[in-house]
């Protein structure tokens, strides 16, 4: 029976493309269609775009395979048939199939670090800082600390100095895009409501410091953010007072 049983190679920058053409007996087919998968379920996963295009393949094979499983016993031949080898599950390279699920367990791990509320914080919107993490909540909360006074792309806090009403800044990087949040003060807030103690101001690497202890001739209450660095280890996010 006509048929083409196709392979492919994944090299992270490269990849090839390899193709059996029949016609097969059914047992010349089974055995060129188990080597040939086998082949693909193990180096067809090694690029980007060999992710998508092995399991194109392995689908494009199994219907080749339903066509030469209904092919009657071959009759007697001049040379002996190719033998089909152990079924494909059996065989070492069908471990390959966990490596695209490996992969979408590290997509769906990345996705469920980011927050939400970090991720979707806009100008207008009021923050309280959990830590060295930040929650969007109602503006007239009693919980509200801060407000979003413009959102930054990248992982410096210096531009920050250009909104003089900026008092905090916070810093997140990674997974995900990097971005910095120009904090100010609530609208309408008292004066200290809903700010967090002062003697105790987290800095860059999330320790604290005692906010009277500023450098000389920086008056207390100035805004010390360091230059926005953070580091890019995995994730990583600050808020700098």
């Amino acid at each position: 029976m006509p048929a083409t049983i196709r392979g492919h190679q994944g090299f992270i920058i490269f990849m090839r493309f390899r193709a059996e053409h029949g016609p097969f007996c059914r047992t010349c087919g089974t055995a060129t269609l188990r080597a040939m998968n086998a082949r693909t379920l193990w180096q067809g996963w090694w690029g980007i775009a060999s992710l998508f295009i092995t399991p194109v393949i392995l689908l494009l094979n199994f219907t080749e395979h339903s066509k030469i499983g209904k092919l009657p016993p071959p009759g007697p031949a001049l040379a002996p048939p190719l033998r089909p080898g152990r079924p494909l599950f059996r065989r070492p390279e069908a471990l390959g199939l966990l490596v695209p699920l490996l992969v979408l367990a590290l997509v769906v791990a990345a996705i469920a670090t980011i927050d939400p509320d970090e991720a979707g914080a806009r100008s207008g919107d009021c923050v309280r800082r959990d830590g060295q993490r930040i929650s969007i909540v109602d503006c007239a909360s009693p919980q509200a600390q801060y407000v979003v006074l413009t959102r930054l792309d990248g992982d410096s806090d210096a531009r920050c100095d250009l909104w003089t009403e900026t008092t905090a800044s916070y810093t997140q990087t990674g997974p995900g895009p990097d971005f910095v949040l120009c904090l100010g003060p609530v609208p309408g807030a008292g004066a200290g409501a809903g700010q967090p103690d002062p003697s105790e101001v987290p800095d860059q690497q999330g320790t604290t410091r005692n906010a009277s202890a500023q450098a000389p001739g920086i008056p207390a209450g100035s805004s010390d953010r360091g230059g926005g660095s953070s580091s890019r280890a995995g994730s990583a996010s600050s808020i700098s007072k």
